[in-house]
């Protein structure tokens, strides 16, 4: 009986360490790779979120990020038989890696912690690759999110040229007040659909486009919540064409991005949905005379609407 018990005591307490080890691989490897998360979150969510929200959220997780690692590395110094007080060291977050993994083991199990300290190594190595090639990947995919923004602003540009043809057949003027009184309106969202070929906006890139009076003359502006920051996180480039004749425009740039009233001349995506979130596709001209014979004025009427093909 002795002698069983001699020989199950340093198996059943390898296989305690065991756990501990494993434990640990999951506590310390979560918790550092929750602050790029975190970084991604924030990136993400800004210009969506209240600042203060994010703020908040994003502390929230740091703090999780650091409460996990420290549980983790606890059960590592635990399973290499110190006491878990050493698993502060951890307030230290990956600095304190080195550390404890050069501790000398005084467990006595069949389980040994250089392998979780070379599987360890190797994570900090793809952390160091990842925090490396983490802004060039931003940065390319903020670019592809610019060039989706200038493709959905020539959209824009041909369903207004298809809607200034319609109106010079019949007859209407155009001119600013007649640009004045699709911005005024639903103009653009009235536009989406087969009748004028547009599908609307990006909604992976979050482009929203506007029409806005600049010295008196009205242009089409185009930009990606998802795009280039040139002048600091809240900063985007807006694409732009006149919205007279099409001609394209200097590029400009806005310290800040504000998704508007479902108005044209507001910053949108579209298609806008109705109130059981179905996207709105028109199929009918905007376009209606609402002067006299003598003095013809455009003005915009709302066409026939229906659930856009292809959306759920």
């Amino acid at each position: 009986m002795t002698g069983d018990a001699e020989n199950n005591g340093p198996t059943i307490k390898g296989a305690a360490s065991g756990h501990r080890f494993r434990r640990a691989a999951v506590g310390m490897v979560v918790g550092a790779l929750l602050p790029f998360v975190v970084y991604a979150f924030r990136d993400s969510f800004r210009g969506v979120l209240p600042p203060e929200v994010l703020d908040d959220a994003c502390y929230g997780l740091l703090v999780v990020s650091w409460v996990v690692f420290i549980w983790g590395l606890y059960h590592y110094v635990k399973g290499k038989g110190y006491s878990g007080a050493l698993a502060l060291v951890g307030v230290f977050h990956l600095l304190s890696v080195p550390y404890v993994a050069t501790l000398p083991d005084r467990s006595k199990s069949q389980y040994s912690a250089p392998g979780l300290f070379t599987f360890l190594i190797l994570v900090l190595c793809l952390l160091v690759v990842a925090a490396v090639k983490w802004p060039h990947y931003l940065s390319y995919t903020r670019k592809v999110c610019d060039e989706c923004a200038q493709r959905d602003l020539e959209s824009v540009r041909e369903a207004f040229a298809r809607v200034k043809k319609e109106a010079t057949d019949m007859r209407l003027p155009w001119d600013t007040d007649s640009i004045a009184a699709i911005a005024a309106g639903h103009g653009l969202e009235y536009m989406v659909g087969p009748h004028y070929g547009w599908n609307g906006t990006d909604p992976k890139c979050r482009v929203l486009v506007r029409l806005a009076s600049d010295k008196g003359a009205w242009i089409i502006q185009a930009t990606s919540l998802e795009g280039s920051r040139p002048m600091g996180p809240a900063s985007r480039y807006l694409y732009c064409v006149s919205a007279h004749d099409g001609a394209e425009l200097a590029v400009q740039t806005m310290d800040k991005i504000t998704v508007g009233e479902p108005v044209s001349s507001a910053w949108n995506g579209y298609p806008r949905t109705d109130s059981r979130g179905h996207a709105l596709c028109y199929s009918g001209s905007i376009v209606e005379n609402v002067g006299t014979a003598q003095h013809p004025r455009l003005g915009i009427k709302k066409p026939e609407s229906g659930k856009c093909a292809g959306t759920p």
